[in-house]
């Protein structure tokens, strides 16, 4: 099918004209010769009248090539319009009394013995091609054949030698093909060439390649390869002899048994492009006389050869058929076997002149490659979509993750804020030496799990991608300060030396997120008392000459190993288990830290030996900021009661769990002058409305009401009618940074997360409780 469209000729076309020019001989060629009737001739001879000259003329050239041993004369010029003299003169148009002398002596010419002359006849409106019954009834379909004025005709019919000179060119203006024969009605007569060749004592070869049409494809060669005489030599040699000319006899002898074409190349007239290039018709003529003659045309194909191309062309749709192959390799795969393709048939039409059809194998390569696009393309969207489902059944996945985490640590803290609770209002009372010791274990193991819980939180927002970071100025050294409070205790309640240096030309304020960096460097400063049995802990913070902030946490612990060194930084894994076995932990801390790092633009390196101890180096891109000396505006943390009995204050505590209102209720006791209980939100809110409190601590998660909505209504009634803003102190189990975010947004002026001290609690109560006038 596709050998039946215009793909078929604009694919294989270029190929095989290379080819064609490539395998046409270069010399010249024998047993012909081209009379060209050339601008010098036609000025020279014009004494005999306009071009085409008069008739007689030809008749003169025509005795004159017999006489020199012509094989045939070709007239290459329709002689259709009767051409005569009157007393010297040409006259053109009917003659009243039959032949005059012009044309009388030239039908004489052609009609006498010797080299036989072919005329021409031209085809006029060519006819769309009909199927032929064979290849003998083939021919170039004409509307009408314009033949020779009869009056050049000889009288013996026998003599009468025609070929038609007009040729259809290709839809690109090329000639290619030659009609071996040409029909109008009833009349069919060979082409000129065909005609030359019968005329010479040839005859039409069955073995010719001719195509539905009556065609063949003969191997031209480029423009001025046929050997050439211009008229004016051949008319002096006709009529003066070889003797009366400088090169007569050669000549002569360039005529003696050759095929003479007699044509004009004036004023570019008849010239058409070929796949040589462009030349002029009677030069065409007769090259392809000789193409006829020595059997140079092109054939097709074999039909094997073809089906080892079109197979070769189907190697890419088989291999992506049959493999796995990549797409990659599928297209260089595509590209070799189309190169291969160019050059097996450039080779073939080479060697052979064989016109190989190249439309179905590049359509065959061609389809696979869409088809291979199109799999791939359908492989690349199912990809996309499993990705995308993947994508939602992760993100699921993580949201149910963190809505697990987030409920299980709310369940968690809420009995865990009575266990240490109970601890913290133990550790008041007066007991024995081996009741504390038996208070702090709980106290301690307590703090463990409640630390366990922040770091499952925080990894959640790690692997959900939700860690939030909060990039404000605060003072550097009073946060390092902060850490070496938190920690020095422990290092040397475990008889370690705890060093802390810091630089000259650290910032006063830096821009960040506060809390995630006291975090990120108790956890690494914590590890290394861990790990640290005896010796030093240091925590030295520097510039780095990238302006970087770094804090180098070393101790003379047990060590790392290289190998172990790789996985230090993973969740839930510890160097070993031996490690794991003697000092417990999650394997937690160090993940977060990396994740936090990376997050804040920075990084966490480690250097250890086993038994010289670890270097842990985290970096953070901290800008410098000023930091004005005044306190930032706000509530200022109130100065703690002078002593004597505490000034009256009422708090309300909304709380719907007894365990953690008897807790609040008896951390707080003898510092508040009253403390009242609402169950729910909406109790709350009641008891707001009819009644003045100094600070409102509120459950997040309560029934009826939950406690940001009852926030939010607060502080829109407070705003209706201008009334006092009351303090409201989030107290809850919920310990995200969003939930802290939500609190505030509510109106929460300070979130606090359960398991809640009494330490926190009083802070509270004097940093935003009011006094009541006594």
């Amino acid at each position: 099918m596709v050998a039946l469209t215009p793909l078929q000729s604009w694919w294989s076309r270029p190929l095989e004209d290379w080819a064609q020019r490539s395998a046409t001989p270069s010399d010249a060629p024998a047993g012909v010769l081209v009379v060209d009737a050339d601008d010098r001739s036609i000025e020279e001879l014009k004494g005999n009248g306009a071009w085409p000259y008069s008739r007689d003329t030809h008749a003169l050239l025509i005795d004159g090539l017999r006489r020199h041993g012509a094989r045939a004369v070709v007239l290459q010029l329709l002689l259709a319009e009767r051409r005569d003299t009157v007393d010297g003169r040409p006259v053109s148009g009917p003659a009243t009394d039959g032949r005059r002398l012009d044309d009388r002596r030239l039908a004489a010419a052609i009609g006498a013995g010797g080299a036989p002359v072919v005329l021409a006849a031209a085809g006029i409106e060519a006819m769309a091609p009909s199927p032929a019954i064979d290849a003998e009834t083939a021919a170039q379909r004409w509307r009408e054949l314009l033949l020779p004025a009869g009056s050049v005709q000889p009288d013996n019919p026998a003599a009468l030698r025609l070929g038609v000179v007009t040729t259809p060119l290709d839809e690109d203006g090329v000639l290619r093909h030659v009609p071996l024969w040409h029909a109008a009605g009833s009349q069919r007569l060979p082409g000129i060439s065909l005609a030359a060749l019968i005329a010479a004592g040839g005859r039409v070869d069955s073995r010719w390649p001719v195509d539905a049409q009556g065609r063949v494809q003969p191997l031209l060669g480029p423009p001025g390869r046929v050997p050439r005489l211009s008229y004016r030599d051949a008319w002096m040699l006709a009529t003066a002899g070889p003797d009366a000319l400088p090169r007569g006899h050669e000549l002569a002898e360039a005529v003696r048994g050759r095929v003479v074409f007699v044509g004009s190349s004036a004023l570019l007239a008849g010239r058409t492009m070929t796949v040589a290039g462009q030349a002029d018709a009677t030069e065409i003529a007769a090259q392809t006389y000789t193409a006829l003659r020595d059997g140079q045309l092109v054939r097709p194909a074999p039909v094997a050869l073809q089906a080892a191309l079109l197979l070769l062309a189907l190697l890419p749709a088989l291999a992506a058929a049959t493999t796995r192959l990549g797409m990659r390799v599928l297209l260089a795969g595509s590209v070799l076997v189309v190169l291969a393709l160019l050059a097996a048939a450039a080779a073939v039409m080479h060697a052979a002149a064989t016109s190989l059809p190249l439309a179905a194998p590049l359509a065959a390569v061609a389809a696979a490659l869409v088809a291979l696009l199109v799999q791939q393309r359908r492989e690349q969207s199912e990809c996309e979509r499993r990705l995308a489902l993947e994508r939602e059944v992760a993100a699921r996945s993580s949201a149910a993750k963190s809505a697990f985490l987030a409920t299980v640590s709310h369940e968690i803290r809420t009995p865990l804020n009575a266990v240490l609770g109970v601890a913290d209002l133990m550790a008041g009372t007066v007991m024995s030496a081996e009741q504390r010791r038996h208070v702090e274990v709980f106290r301690h193991a307590g703090q463990t799990l409640a630390a366990l819980i922040d770091d499952l939180l925080d990894l959640g927002k790690v692997e959900a991608g939700r860690l939030e970071l909060a990039a404000e100025p605060f003072v550097l050294r009073a946060s390092i300060a902060s850490v070496d409070g938190l920690l020095r205790p422990r290092a040397e309640h475990k008889g370690l030396r705890f060093v802390v240096e810091l630089a000259d030309d650290l910032p006063d304020g830096v821009i960040g997120d506060r809390r995630r960096i006291e975090q990120a460097l108790t956890n690494l400063v914590g590890n290394a008392i861990k790990f640290t049995p005896r010796g030093e802990i240091a925590l030295r913070v520097s510039r780095t000459a990238a302006g970087r902030i770094a804090f180098v946490v070393s101790d003379t612990g047990i060590g790392i190993t290289p190998d172990q060194q790789r996985l230090v930084f993973e969740p839930f894994v510890q160097a070993d288990e031996r490690i794991s076995r003697d000092y417990g932990g999650t394997g937690l801390g160090l993940a977060i830290t990396r994740a936090m790092a990376r997050q804040m633009g920075g990084e966490v390196s480690l250097s250890s030996q086993p038994g010289l101890g670890s270097t842990f180096t985290l970096e953070l891109p901290l800008a410098a900021q000023d930091i004005p000396d005044a306190a930032p505006a706000g509530p200022p943390p109130r100065a703690p009661a002078e002593a004597g009995p505490p000034q009256l204050q009422q708090v309300l505590l909304a709380e719907d769990n007894e365990l953690n209102v008897y807790i609040v209720s008896a951390m707080l006791e003898g510092h508040v002058g009253r403390l009242e209980v609402a169950n729910d939100g909406r109790e709350a809110l009641e008891r707001l409305r009819t009644q003045h409190y100094d600070l409102v601590f509120m459950d997040v998660q309560m029934p009826v009401l939950d406690g940001l909505s009852a926030t939010r209504e607060l502080r829109r009634r407070e705003a209706e009618q201008g009334l006092p803003r009351t303090p409201v102190v989030a107290l809850t189990a919920n310990a995200y940074d969003e939930d802290v975010r939500d609190s505030r947004e509510a109106g929460c002026d300070a979130h606090l997360a359960k398991p809640v001290s009494r330490a926190a609690l009083l802070e509270a109560l004097q940093r935003w409780g009011t006094q009541r006038p006594g």
